[in-house]
């Protein structure tokens, strides 16, 4: 008889196996059809639900919120997640990225809960609804809370609170003091909670968001029925139902209502309340949570009604072991049997005990483990302060260095404006003497003249005046035109000693400028590759495949951006000494344009055409392949970063002896005050994008080399488009 017992159950569980395999298959097709069906029929813009989401997508969000503790709704979230992109509703995207939250919270897996936390909130950063980055935020301080790991939770909340205030975002700091609120009513400091509550009710009525203080208006309520002030809960009670927009909401009102008036012994107003609820019970609308506590009042109901029979089946109801006991022990008081409400109370608190060992148990291994880990991090950011000491050292000795520089730069200007003031005082030295010389001349000349004038006779001595006049004239004018012409040399040497003293000025004040941003430029990917090197080379830390994978993407991204930096420093090192050469060919355009392009198709983001326009004839063009092709890269390049939509166009047209190049895509575009702008050197639009700002520096450049103007078309306006104009060939 044992054995053919054995073998039905065998045969149960096979059967069972099988039909929950069929059941399963059947659920995923079901999906798949449904999912077809949502992304297929016609669009639809209303927006009739409390999310203010498209009516469709709301649809599917609830069939994936009533699917929420199995593992299919990850595939329906997807789902999800692809039809909100196609119909452009960003807000349906950030919900379908939270369900997967919700998710792995119901399932108690908190490892993958913190990595679906990072994911949200990056997308959601790039939205107008910042609200959502806080949504698995709040499941993660939920969970912490709920396993008693009360320093967990407040170090969360803390990090959650700086982001809210970074933000600036009115639900983020609203909600820490709700979570606050949390924590202390975890630990039954109900009027520390009550506080915490209450501040966040001001502040979201400051701030005009009313609408977020149905969970306020709950907590407090609860909290007041706690410390057995019933009037005030019953007030909160109402406004809580005042407050419910969504039929779960108003469902958690009315049964917060129904607890406040079963602890005030207002039979009449529960049992009003206990019909309104049974209907939504045989509705079918109650899950979860909601459904545990609708349970556990109703237990509590029949027992104040003396309905022993009615209590102790709704506790049979009741999942949570330790609530079931409570409401059998008030069910026995209640009916009197006190033996059985002790025995039910006694095993009540059997079960609490092992509850609080196990707890205790566990907070104590977690103290261990983090004692360990906070020596171990004590001694990590030992020595990473004798690093930083020595780093320190190095970049002090540098600084002096460039001070010395400075210095000697300063006396060499100094040095050249004395040898300067030596030249203008030595000219005008050799000037004086030349005219003291001029005058002895012209004196003997005069002595000579006068003594001729006395020896010769009254008509000739007219001649003689007439002569000496004429020569006097002469001598003026040879005196007046050589003085001009050393007072234009001494303006010409002056005029040019002072344009290299300022040359000289600007380049000092260059070279810091450019050694300040590079320095700056530099230190950042710099910094990135140290700090996920040290993670990576942590013997204490433990990583996934994944997050290695993820590390080593950020430091091979870092190290590409410094090694982007270092040949664009060298490109612009090279223009700027006049050491840049070219190597003219004919350039057959076609082929040239399809290289390129294929060159920076893995930088396109998805969604995004590359497209290349060009005439039907072919072009040749003489110039240098290899800086015409560096021109179009980095255009192109610069494209991809701010198009995330859209296309991408390259193209290029004859235009009498030139020809044109443009870049045009469809991003944020480019505002028309800084079409120059952007052609300086470290000049960005974005800082969240990666890159230094020297690429479009180094395209004008490379342009006015070959012959040609680089500029950005400002009459475009659906997104940016970049020129080129080059002769068709290169100038003599």
């Amino acid at each position: 008889m044992i054995n053919d017992s054995m073998n039905y159950k065998r045969i149960t569980i096979f059967a069972k196996d099988t039909q929950n395999d069929m059941k399963r298959f059947i659920g995923h097709t079901i999906l798949i059809l449904l999912a077809e069906i949502f992304l297929f029929c016609p669009t639809t813009m209303s927006q009739n639900n409390p999310y203010k989401i498209n009516d469709q997508l709301y649809s599917y969000y609830q069939k994936c919120s009533n699917a929420i503790r199995k593992p299919e709704v990850l595939l329906m979230a997807d789902t999800l997640f692809h039809m909100a992109e196609k119909k452009g509703d960003v807000k349906a995207q950030c919900l379908a990225l939270n369900l997967k939250s919700d998710h792995y919270y119901f399932i108690n897996d908190i490892n993958t809960l913190l990595i679906e936390k990072e994911k949200v909130a990056d997308f959601a950063r790039n939205t107008p609804y910042k609200q959502y980055i806080f949504g698995a935020w709040n499941r993660i301080i939920t969970y912490y809370l709920r396993n008693r790991e009360y320093d967990s939770a407040i170090q969360e909340l803390k990090k959650y609170q700086d982001e809210a205030i970074r933000l600036d975002n009115p639900y983020g700091i609203g909600k820490s003091y709700v979570r606050m609120g949390d924590v202390y009513y975890q630990q039954r400091m109900f009027r520390l909670a009550l506080q915490q509550y209450k501040q966040a009710v001001d502040y979201y009525i400051q701030t005009g968001n009313e609408k977020e203080n149905f969970y306020s208006y709950r907590s407090i309520s609860s909290c007041y029925i706690n410390l057995q002030r019933y009037e005030e809960a019953e007030e909160y009670a109402l406004r809580c139902l005042d407050a419910s927009v969504t039929q779960s909401a108003l469902i958690q009102s009315k049964l917060l209502l129904f607890q406040v008036t079963c602890s005030k012994m207002d039979l009449k107003k529960a049992d009003e309340l206990q019909k309104e609820l049974a209907q939504y019970r045989a509705q079918g609308v109650m899950k979860g949570a909601i459904l545990e506590n609708y349970f556990t009042l109703n237990g509590y109901y029949y027992a104040a009604l003396g309905n022993l029979d009615k209590a102790l089946a709704y506790s049979d109801s009741i999942s949570d072991k330790g609530l079931s006991l409570a409401v059998r022990y008030k069910a026995f008081e209640m009916a009197g049997d006190f033996y059985s409400a002790f025995a039910e109370l006694y095993k009540k608190y059997r079960l609490q005990d092992s509850i609080n060992q196990a707890n205790n148990a566990e907070v104590m291994a977690a103290y261990n483990a983090r004692f360990n880990n906070q020596r171990l991090e004590l001694e990590k950011n030992r020595l990473s302060l004798q690093n930083t000491e020595m780093k320190l050292a190095q970049m002090q000795n540098r600084e002096q260095m460039i001070l010395m520089e400075k210095e000697q730069t300063r006396m060499k200007l100094e040095n050249q404006d004395l040898q300067l003031k030596q030249q203008q005082t030595a000219i005008e030295l050799e000037k004086a003497e030349t005219q003291k010389q001029r005058l002895e001349v012209i004196h003997q000349q005069e002595q000579l003249q006068r003594i001729e004038m006395e020896k010769k006779t009254n008509q000739r001595k007219v001649w003689v005046i007439f002569s000496i006049l004429i020569l006097i004239s002469g001598f003026s004018s040879i005196y007046a035109f050589t003085r001009r012409q050393h007072a234009r040399h001494l303006k010409i040497e002056k005029e040019a000693a002072e344009k290299a003293r300022q040359q000289a000025e600007k380049a000092d004040k260059l070279k810091s400028a450019f050694l300040q941003n590079l320095s700056h430029e530099i230190r950042t990917p710099l910094n990135a590759i140290i700090g996920f090197n040290d993670l990576l080379n942590d013997a204490g830390a433990e990583f996934s495949k994944e997050e290695r994978s993820e590390l080593l993407g950020h430091l091979h991204t870092n190290t590409n951006l410094l090694l982007t930096l270092v040949n664009d420093v060298l490109d612009l090192s090279k223009l700027e000494s006049g050491n840049y050469s070219i190597s003219l060919s004919n350039v057959v355009l076609p082929e040239l344009c399809q290289s390129t392009l294929a060159g920076v198709a893995h930088r396109v983001a998805e969604g995004v055409r590359l497209e290349l326009k060009q005439p039907d004839t072919e072009i040749i063009l003489n110039t240098d392949a290899q800086r015409l092709q560096q021109i179009l890269t980095n255009l192109l390049v610069n494209a991809c970063k701010y198009t995330s939509q859209g296309s991408i166009v390259l193209a290029y047209e004859i235009a009498g002896t030139s020809i044109i190049f443009s870049v045009t895509d469809t991003g944020c575009g480019i505002d028309k005050e800084k079409g120059e702008l952007i052609f300086q050197r470290f000049e960005k639009l974005d800082s969240m994008n990666p890159g230094f700002g020297l690429g479009l520096s180094i395209c004008r450049s490379l342009t006015t080399l070959l012959g040609g103007k680089i500029y950005l078309d400002t009459q475009y306006t659906g997104g940016a488009r970049f020129v080129v104009e080059l002769p068709l060939h290169y100038p003599v």
